[in-house]
């Protein structure tokens, strides 16, 4: 809508095509606009929104409310304009305009007053072989006892879509009580052409309208569609329990004079399982619903008589009666979901559960299911058969339309109970004469005594999150069984006598019921209401911003409430003192406001939490510590950090050789177990939002990472010669200098120049004639122009010759198996089979092998034979 103000009792139209709506009811109406899209014909949702959003009106129609407002010309018009929202979707809160055309942008005018005529008894199907000079007939009541009803220039019909067909004759006034009978030579007489009509025999209409004296209808309408007849059976008016009216078979003929009464038999619908219990939630048990039906007669009722003309059910379910089935007199039988015949496990399942015997007759199965909630089971017979053709209108002797909800029994929706009617003989298809008990298929229904409600649940108010608590207590006989049901549904396993609902949400918020059974009947509990508060209600959540370095941001939200609405915004979850609009404006932006916000709104209920939102102040990286070189073993764990600034979060590339190595990646750079290969030259990149956007990056300076093999200990004998050597692999074009020390004294200088091609570098240090004095510490200095110098110390050792070598001798079966400890001198095994002068050493055959530290020489033995062995120097 554009601005607009509306004064009190003002109204504005909304139109679909303004020239088309000017031709028809002129100009100078308040028009505010065109719509796009159509007004369904068959029903429609439509929601009026306020300027943020927030629902003022939203309700939905139906045609099936007013049926003169489909396409007669009349509208629809609220009963109470202040009714809240909820109501609007009820048909009780409409009612139909005062005129053809309605009153656009005018007060609707007072709806005139008639007084209720009705369609009381119609004769579709006479027949003249079987009576004399009937024809087809329609009967007209006045139910009022103290007013007569003018219906000059009223119209019958047969259709409601073309209300204006016959035309009643001016004076015609039906006295209090009264009828009016017309005839098929009157609504149908020769002549009177398109306006005549007739009632067919296989089922028709018939409606009444109100019109004045201009031919105009003025809104008043009453009729019914019907079905087939047998020959001159009249369908009749019958106000039910409930005061709704429905056309039934008659007892007897009665026009012009009060309805004989419901023509019941001689076959009934007497009992109904149409919600059996489920299996588990969302598992519907199809398998033990069934349909009984009762012969009230004292004659074998034939329901199978021809192949193809036979009783059936119709409408929720469809089964025809087989040829030949007869049920006899007082006899019951079942319709059933399965075929008793082949699914033999269903057939027993079945029987089990209702404790049938082999002498209750089951058929089946039919097509389609009962519904859990509400639906429609029709009994019919076969008619005559036509002539021509051979088939037999369906004419309907029973029905019930039952329902989940009051005023219907509630214990037959889902706790194990079924429908039971309460008097065979009476009219079957009204609520009164039904009642919830104990399923008895197959048998008569006994009433028992129901238990009674001692204490009734109670409406409870609550606020969101807290806990709501029902409870109810019965008398009578027990033992008791519950069923907590929360806007006409059952609650899936809420069977207890308390009925808790924690840490509620609107969704909860409704109305809430208990059935009571026992094992003779059922009580249902007061309605009552649960009432959910919730505080404000959010209608916009602040969003994040990104903004450059010293810019303006502003978060805003938007809600309703129970009464004013307070704000309250906070930072990191800390309040921001002052900042209590529904606004937050951020003035210079710097990093340190680079923060989540969120707002606390408050009303007259609660408090509640707005999403948070981040403000993303764009600040590029800058490193403040950079990752630093380093010389270390092979072998080693090697970290290396950075820290930066700037928008978070970072994002880390780290490099090596100027090619990425990890990314993403972290602050901290791990290298486990280095080897030779690890020496480089590392550095890292550092980008986050700001980079993205606006460009750039930062990147550190280089770290360079040095690798050395050390030289390791050793032990030398006398005379002998050793090499220490020290491996470095430097990164590529870098320089490591390096000085051979011994015991702290330099004595041996040089540099290792890496190139792109040339990393790996091998210094040696060669001892020769190696004396005691050379014995000591020798130290790898290693120094560069990064800073990262490194030692790396071995310890050279004298190897005396004069200390006993321990030898290790272990029999292993026909081997024995000799050990000694690894030295820098090399011994010979040798052996020989006496001591003494006579002793003959000679080496051993076999090889020594190292295996650790120690050398081991297999040497087999004969049985019997006796070796001595020993080391020796070459």
């Amino acid at each position: 809508f554009a601005p607009n103000w509306l004064a009190p009792g003002q109204r504005v139209l909304v139109v679909k095509n303004r020239a088309a709506f000017e031709s028809r009811y002129g100009t100078g109406l308040p028009i505010a606009g065109e719509y796009t899209g159509n007004l369904d014909n068959a029903g429609e949702r439509i929601v009026l929104v306020g300027r943020y959003g927030e629902p003022i009106l939203d309700f939905a129609y139906s045609d099936q409310w007013l049926p003169m407002s489909d396409g007669n010309g009349f509208a629809m018009v609220p009963v109470n304009p202040s009714a809240p929202s909820p109501q609007w979707n009820d048909a009780a809160q409409w009612r139909l305009g005062s005129a053809e055309g309605g009153s656009p942008g005018s007060p609707e005018p007072t709806p005139p007053t008639f007084v209720p005529v009705v369609i009381n008894e119609i004769l579709a199907h006479a027949d003249t072989n079987l009576a004399p000079g009937v024809m087809d007939a329609i009967e007209l009541h006045n139910p009022s006892l103290t007013q007569p009803a003018d219906i000059s220039y009223w119209y019958l019909s047969d259709d409601l879509k073309t209300p204006k067909k016959y035309q009643i004759p001016y004076p015609t006034i039906i006295p209090p009580g009264g009828y009016v009978v017309f005839y098929a030579s009157q609504f149908n007489a020769p002549g009177s052409g398109p306006r005549g009509f007739g009632l067919r025999a296989e089922g028709d209409d018939a409606y009444v309208f109100s019109a004045d004296a201009a031919g105009n209808l003025t809104g008043y309408y009453h009729g019914f569609d019907f079905g087939a007849t047998d020959p001159n059976e009249t369908l009749g008016r019958y106000v039910d329990s409930q005061g709704d009216d429905q056309l039934v078979l008659q007892k007897a003929r009665t026009l012009g004079g009060p309805n004989a009464g419901p023509l019941v038999g001689p076959v009934v619908i007497s009992e109904v399982m149409y919600h059996p219990p489920d299996f588990g939630p969302g598992l519907d048990n199809q398998v033990h619903e069934f349909i009984e039906l009762h012969n009230i007669s004292s004659e074998p009722v034939l329901l199978g008589p021809h192949p193809t003309n036979t009783w059936r059910l119709r409408d929720a379910v469809q089964f025809d009666f087989p040829l030949g089935t007869v049920l006899p007199p007082g006899g019951y039988l079942l319709v059933v979901s399965f075929d008793p015949v082949r699914d033999t496990e269903a057939l027993a399942s079945f029987r089990v559960t209702y404790g049938l015997d082999e002498t209750v007759p089951l058929y089946g199965p039919y097509e389609g299911k009962l519904d859990n909630s509400m639906d429609r089971v029709e009994l019919t017979k076969p008619g005559q058969p036509d002539p021509d053709t051979g088939e037999a209108q369906n004419i309907l002797r029973d029905k019930v339309k039952y329902h989940h909800d009051p005023p219907w029994p509630l214990a037959a929706d889902g706790s194990g109970f079924s429908l039971h009617r309460l008097d065979v003989t009476a009219f079957g298809n009204d609520p009164i004469n039904w009642r919830a008990g104990p399923p008895t298929p197959g048998r008569p229904y006994v009433p028992g005594s129901p238990p009674m409600i001692v204490r009734q649940p109670t409406n409870q108010v609550r606020f969101a999150f807290e806990t709501a608590v029902f409870s109810v207590a019965a008398g009578g006989s027990g033992p008791y069984y519950y069923q907590w049901r929360f806007n006409n549904n059952n609650i899936f396993g809420a069977t207890n006598a308390t009925l808790v609902l924690s840490n509620l949400s609107l969704t909860n918020a409704g109305r809430y019921q208990v059935v009571v059974r026992n094992t003779d009947g059922a009580v249902e509990s007061d309605v009552v209401t649960l009432t959910v508060y919730q505080s404000v209600t959010i209608l916009a959540q602040p969003v994040t911003q990104i903004v450059s370095l010293g810019s303006n941001a502003t978060f805003s939200v938007s809600a309703i409430g129970n009464g004013p609405v307070s704000y309250q915004w906070r930072r990191n979850g800390a309040v921001l003192e002052g900042q209590t609009n529904a606004t937050l404006t951020i003035t210079n932006a710097q990093e340190s406001d680079d923060a989540d916000y969120d707002c606390l709104l408050s009303d007259a209920v609660g408090t509640v939490q707005s999403a948070a939102a981040r403000l993303i102040v764009l600040v590029r990286p800058t490193i403040t510590l950079q990752p630093e070189s380093q010389t270390v073993p092979v072998g080693s764990t090697v970290i290396l950090r950075v820290e930066a600034t700037g928008t978070k979060p970072l994002w880390y590339r780290w490099r090596k050789h100027a090619g990425t190595l990890v990314w993403p990646g972290e602050p901290t750079l791990i290298l486990t177990n280095v080897t030779l290969a690890d020496a480089a030259t590392y550095d890292v990149i550092i980008t986050n939002l700001a980079n993205a956007i606006q460009g750039g990056f930062a990147r550190s300076t280089n770290a360079y990472l040095t690798v050395v093999v050390p030289p390791t200990n050793a032990v030398v004998p006398e005379g002998g010669e050793i090499t220490l050597r020290a491996v470095v692999s430097s990164p590529r074009t870098f320089t490591n200098t390096f000085t051979w020390l011994f015991n702290g004294v330099p004595i041996l200088a040089g540099a290792n120049r890496a190139t792109t091609s040339l990393t790996l570098f091998t210094n040696d240090l060669v001892l020769t004639n190696f004396t005691a004095a050379q014995a000591g510490t020798y130290t790898f200095f290693v120094t560069n122009t990064a800073g990262a110098s490194a030692a790396f110390s071995a310890t050279v050792s004298l190897f005396e010759t004069n200390v006993p070598v321990s030898l290790a001798i272990e029999l292993q079966q026909t081997n024995v198996v000799i050990s000694w400890p690894n030295s820098p001198v090399s011994w010979t095994l040798e052996e020989t089979t006496e001591l003494g002068a006579a002793a003959q050493w000679q080496p051993t055959s076999a090889t020594p092998v190292l295996q650790g530290d120690r050398w081991t020489v297999t040497v087999p033995v004969e049985p019997g034979t006796t070796k001595f062995f020993r080391l020796s120097r070459p």
